[in-house]
């Protein structure tokens, strides 16, 4: 999804750590499907995770992402990363022009409007006090809608109706998600502090109608009713945690059978005289996964060290381009 890959980019910059509150079920409208937030701010509170991150994922990409950047401040006057607080898309359907993007960080919206009457069908209206505005994207050459909320919040969709319903659970004039939605982050078990933030959250339910906007159908998504998984910084350590509302025990029992024999398929791999090394580093990351069921419910969690993420990106992605070197000419006789 090119919004996903849009944030994502934005994310991956940032360099200075504060702190905002994590995502809360009463700003997502009562009728949301799914939901992916990524916290900025706690992710940058993850200091070895975050380091991990950028030498590995942003540098190599710093040369293609940087004009992109520089234009972006310019038009919203944000200093980024170290005024973006986070991230959310979400949406009521898993049509992706229902979507909804929110970004949380203070822009200088006259100079927004002023850039985006250039466009030549830019339209302005009021919408419940709110201005809705609305251009073309000439990239994927359709229209897109956003307003600004109170508290640093931005709104953007393909949608007209999805801007107004996200204005008006913001406002408390639409009701939100309930706190114990499947979809609304998992309290973690202690309180929430900088020394353990979370970083991602995304979650869905009604799953079984996802199919039927796919070319193929999943036997295993018309079992499940609601899915998430969680990350986030804990101990010195990424904890993600993964939670599935199955159809039935049975269903969640079976999903459980299914992770189980993974992550023996893997160690049985992995054993083999001439395993690669990464299905060796694989195979050991999976031991630290557990997964049980209570009734209808999937629970898994996998903690990991940053030295083991460290060592599995590694031998995930290729090596780094190699640092420029000065030729000997251009050097000699000079004192270093």
């Amino acid at each position: 999804m090119r919004w996903l890959a849009i944030c994502a980019c934005v994310l991956a910059a940032a360099a200075k750590a504060s702190y905002a509150d994590p995502l809360a079920a009463s700003s997502l409208p009562q009728d949301t499907r799914w939901v992916i937030h990524m916290d900025v701010d706690g992710a940058r509170l993850a200091t070895p995770l975050w380091e991990l991150a950028r030498l590995r994922l942003v540098e190599p990409q710093r040369a293609a992402m940087m004009p992109k950047l520089t234009i972006l401040e310019r038009i919203t006057g944000m200093k980024l990363p170290q005024d973006l607080h986070d991230v959310t898309l979400f949406g009521s359907s898993f049509d992706e022009g229902a979507v909804c993007v929110r970004i949380h960080g203070p822009m200088d919206q006259p100079n927004v409007v002023a850039f985006l009457r250039n466009d030549p069908e830019f339209q302005q209206r009021d919408y419940n006090g709110h201005d809705i505005l609305r251009w073309r994207d000439k990239g994927r050459d359709r229209l897109i809608y956003a307003a600004f909320a109170p508290g640093n919040f931005a709104v953007l969709s393909p949608d007209p109706k999805t801007i107004e319903t996200a204005l008006d659970t913001l406002d408390g004039k639409s009701p939100a998600l309930k706190a114990d939605s499947p979809l609304a982050p998992v309290p973690p078990p202690v309180a929430v502090t900088r020394a353990n933030p979370p970083i991602f959250w995304m979650a869905a339910e009604h799953l079984s109608e996802l199919p039927r906007a796919q070319p193929v159908e999943s036997p295993v998504l018309s079992q499940i009713d609601a899915a998430s998984v969680g990350l986030r910084w804990a101990n010195d350590r990424a904890v993600a945690e993964l939670l599935v509302q199955a159809s039935s025990d049975h269903t969640a029992q079976q999903l459980q059978a299914v992770a189980e024999g993974v992550k023996a398929f893997v160690a049985l791999s992995a054993a083999e005289e001439h395993a690669p090394p990464r299905l060796r580093l694989l195979s050991g990351a999976l031991q630290q996964l557990t997964v049980q069921t209570d009734g209808k419910t999937l629970k898994g969690d996998w903690s990991l060290d940053i030295d083991k993420l460290e060592a599995l990106v590694n031998a995930a992605l290729p090596e780094p381009p190699a640092a420029t070197t000065a030729a000997p000419a251009a050097t000699a006789g000079k004192i270093p």
